[in-house]
C-alpha cells in the first residue's frame, strides 16, 4: 500500500511538472511565431507601398502601365520577396520571382489580402493588393517563404522537446528513489521544486505573450513601438533561455551526462574577463569589483563550465552588494592548490540557512535577476572537478564564498 502511495504521489507530481513545462513552452512557441508571422506581414506590406510608390513616379514620366510595371519592377531590389504586376484582366505585366512558381498564380486567385499557401515544396506568406495607374486598375503581387520562421520554430521545438523528457524522466525517477526512504521530505521537495520551475517559467513567458498581445492588438505600430516590444521579449527570451539551460545543465549533471571537457587555459585571464564583464552589469548601481591574482596560473579544466562557475559566484555577490560598495574576488595558488574567495557586502546569510542556499531555487530573498540556480550548479562545476564551493564567512557586514580546487587540475611547470 505505501508503495502504491509513493508511485501515485510521484507520477501526479511528475504529471504537473511535465504539464506546466508543456503550457509554458506552447504558449511562447505560440508568441514567438505570432510575432515572426506579424513582421513578415509588415514586409510585405512595405514591399507592396513601395511598389506603389514606384509606379506613381513612373505615371509622371507618361509611361503606359507595361512600361511603368517593367521599369518599377527593374529599379526594386526587395532581396527575398517575390514581386508581380498583373494588369485588371489578370495578364502579367512584369515579374521578378524569387524561387516563387508562377505557374501557381491564377486570375481567380488574384484577391486582395493575406495568405498563406503552399507553392512547390514550402509555404508562402503571399499579398495581394489593388492598385490604380492613370485611371486603369493593376494588382501588385508579393510573397516571401515561410521557411525562416519555421528554422526559428524548429529550434525553438529541438530545445524544448530535450529538456522536458529529461525533466520529467528525473521527476519520476529521484522522486521515486527518495520516497523509498521517507515520504513527506520527497513530496514537500518535489511540490516546492514544481512550484518553483513553474514560476520561474512562467513568469517570462506572460511577459513574452503581454507585450506581443498589446503590439498586435494595435491597428497601427510605429517602428520605435516594434523596437520596445522586441527588446522587452529578448530579455525575457534570454532569461528564460538561460533557466532552460540551468535546467538542462544540472539535469545532465543528476544523470551523469555531462562529462568535462579539459583543456589546459589560464585561470587568472578567465577570472579577470569574467570580473570585467560582472562589473558592466553592476555599474549601474556603481558596485566595482576589486580583483587581486596569482599570475600565470594554467590549469587542465573545462574553461567552460570554469567560466560559469566563476560568473556565478560574481553576480551572485554583485547582487546581494549595497550600491556604491565593492565585491573583492581574490586568487591565490599554494601548495599546488588553487583557492578562490569571492567577498561582497550584503547582508549575510542566517546560520541556519547557510547549506540551504547551495539547494535549487532557493532564494532567501526576492532580489531580481537569479532563480535560485547559480550557486547549486558552482557547487556542481567545482565537485565535478574534485574541488568544492562553500560558505566560509558571513555577517551582517557581508559574506564570503570559497572555492578550492584539487593540485591535479593545476599544471605542473607554471
Amino acid at each position: 500500500m505505501s508503495l502504491g502511495i509513493q508511485g501515485r504521489l510521484t507520477a501526479l507530481y511528475a504529471g504537473a511538472l511535465f504539464a506546466a513545462l508543456a503550457i509554458c513552452g506552447t504558449a511562447l512557441y505560440l508568441a514567438v511565431l505570432r510575432l515572426e508571422l506579424s513582421s513578415m506581414d509588415d514586409e510585405l506590406q512595405r514591399a507592396a507601398s513601395t511598389t506603389a510608390f514606384g509606379m506613381k513616379a513612373e505615371e509622371q514620366e507618361g509611361l503606359d502601365l507595361r512600361a511603368a510595371a517593367t521599369d518599377t519592377e527593374g529599379e526594386l531590389r526587395i532581396a527575398g520577396i517575390t514581386l508581380a504586376m498583373y494588369d485588371g484582366d489578370g495578364r502579367l505585366l512584369a515579374a521578378r520571382w524569387e524561387g516563387f512558381d508562377p505557374a501557381l498564380i491564377q486570375k481567380d486567385n488574384l484577391r486582395e489580402g493575406l495568405t498563406t499557401a503552399r507553392a512547390g515544396r514550402g509555404q508562402w506568406r503571399r499579398l495581394v493588393t489593388r492598385q490604380n495607374y492613370r485611371g486603369a486598375d493593376y494588382f501588385v503581387f508579393n510573397a516571401v517563404p515561410l521557411d525562416l520562421i519555421g528554422r526559428h520554430t524548429a529550434l525553438f521545438r529541438t530545445a524544448f522537446l530535450t529538456i522536458v523528457p529529461i525533466t520529467f524522466a528525473l521527476a519520476v525517477g529521484g522522486g521515486w528513489f527518495l520516497s523509498r526512504s521517507t515520504l513527506r521530505p520527497v513530496i514537500e521537495s518535489q511540490r516546492r521544486f514544481m512550484a518553483d520551475a513553474s514560476h520561474e517559467l512562467r513568469t517570462p513567458v506572460s511577459v513574452i505573450r503581454s507585450a506581443a498581445d498589446i503590439t498586435l492588438s494595435q491597428p497601427h505600430r510605429t517602428t520605435a513601438e516594434y523596437h520596445d516590444t522586441v527588446s522587452i521579449i529578448a530579455d525575457q527570451a534570454k532569461r528564460l533561455s538561460r533557466l532552460v539551460e540551468d535546467l538542462f545543465l544540472l539535469a545532465r549533471a543528476d544523470v551523469q551526462g555531462r562529462p568535462l571537457a579539459t583543456s589546459r587555459f589560464y585561470l587568472d585571464d578567465v577570472l579577470e574577463e569574467c570580473a570585467r564583464a560582472v562589473e558592466m552589469l553592476g555599474a549601474v548601481r556603481n558596485v566595482r569589483v576589486e580583483l587581486t591574482a596569482d599570475k600565470d596560473i594554467e590549469i587542465d579544466a573545462d574553461e567552460d563550465l570554469v567560466r560559469r562557475m566563476l560568473m556565478n559566484l560574481l553576480e551572485n555577490a554583485v547582487r546581494h552588494t549595497p550600491d556604491g560598495t565593492a565585491v573583492s574576488v581574490q586568487l591565490k595558488r599554494q601548495n599546488g592548490r588553487i583557492d578562490i574567495s569571492v567577498c561582497d557586502s550584503g547582508p549575510g546569510v542566517p546560520v541556519d540557512e547557510r547549506e540551504r542556499i547551495f539547494e535549487r531555487f532557493v532564494r532567501l530573498d526576492r532580489t531580481p535577476g537569479g532563480a535560485g540556480l547559480g550557486l547549486p550548479i558552482a557547487r556542481w562545476i567545482a565537485e565535478a572537478h574534485g574541488g568544492s564551493v562553500s560558505l566560509a564567512e558571513s555577517s551582517s557586514s557581508g559574506s564570503v564564498f570559497a572555492v578550492r580546487l584539487p593540485a591535479s587540475s593545476v599544471v605542473v611547470g607554471r
